[in-house]
């Protein structure tokens, strides 16, 4: 993709490819401010006190560290190219490079905060419920629940399921983003990020629910089976591109490729049934 925004000299501008995401995370934040205001503001009226304590307790961190952590990807791979393309040559063009910098410094904020909480979590031997949250406030843990509240805490490991996550997804659109030219290499590495994350459901078995596991487990295995396929792809593409065996053979995969995300679809309505 790089090479292509030099061919044509223009550059990814990070706010527009991001902007969906930005507006529906600025929305949160303008919800979190009217809550606290209004929590500020009805402290004689109980009820509604009440009511946007509880709203503010939900949006003020989960739902935004929800939406925040869904659009990891986006975040990542759209601010990679605009650190490789920018030209620097307007006002826009800047304010999107520190936009783009900006959001990937929270991002590293976020890292930081969910190993602490595991880290101190698993120092304390405590076990992570509504009793040890209240004895907690200097982690102030019950407004980061999203980052542990589903994962086992008898090790470390186990707690920082997100923290492996969330780089996994990070490091991930950064070989997309940036070694384009390089195929094979790409999918050697994106290879390599599944067989680790499968080895560590596996081994270390973080979720708390028995389903979430296996349903982890399953989609990482279809995600390695395409991995594979593409990688067979790059390769047979790389050695002999007009070999009109290789194309009936890289036809066979891509219909494999197209198997497996309609597995994925099927699994992910599954996974909403078995929830319900």
């Amino acid at each position: 993709l790089p090479p292509v925004f030099e061919r044509y000299q223009v550059g990814s501008n990070f706010l527009v490819n991001y902007w969906n995401s930005l507006i529906s995370l600025s929305l949160i934040i303008v919800g979190v401010g009217l809550l606290m205001l209004t929590t500020s503001t009805t402290k004689k009226y109980k009820t509604i006190n009440f009511i946007s304590s509880k709203l503010l307790s939900i949006f003020k961190w989960d739902l935004l560290l929800m939406l925040f952590c869904s659009s990891v990807g986006d975040l990542t791979f759209y601010s990679y190219l605009d650190f490789q393309s920018n030209k620097f040559n307007s006002a826009a063009s800047v304010i999107s490079f520190l936009f783009a910098l900006g959001f990937n410094v929270c991002f590293f904020l976020l890292l930081i905060k969910t190993l602490k909480i595991a880290y101190h979590s698993h120092k304390n031997k405590d076990k992570i419920s509504p009793e040890s949250i209240a004895s907690n406030p200097v982690l102030d843990l019950e407004s980061f629940g999203f980052l542990y509240i589903d994962f086992h805490n008898q090790s470390f490991s186990q707690l920082a399921f997100m923290f492996y996550f969330l780089c996994r997804v990070y490091l991930f659109n950064i070989i997309i983003a940036t070694l384009t030219i390089f195929p094979i290499m790409q999918c050697l590495l994106i290879t390599g990020l599944t067989v680790l994350m499968l080895l560590y459901l596996i081994i270390k078995r973080p979720m708390k629910k028995t389903w979430d596991l296996i349903y982890l487990i399953i989609n990482e295995l279809i995600i390695l089976i395409i991995d594979i396929c593409v990688l067979m792809i790059a390769m047979s593409s790389a050695q002999d591109p007009n070999n009109p065996n290789r194309s009936n053979e890289n036809l066979s995969l891509q219909r494999v490729i197209i198997s497996c995300n309609m597995v994925f679809s099927f699994l992910a309505l599954a996974s909403v049934a078995v929830q319900v």
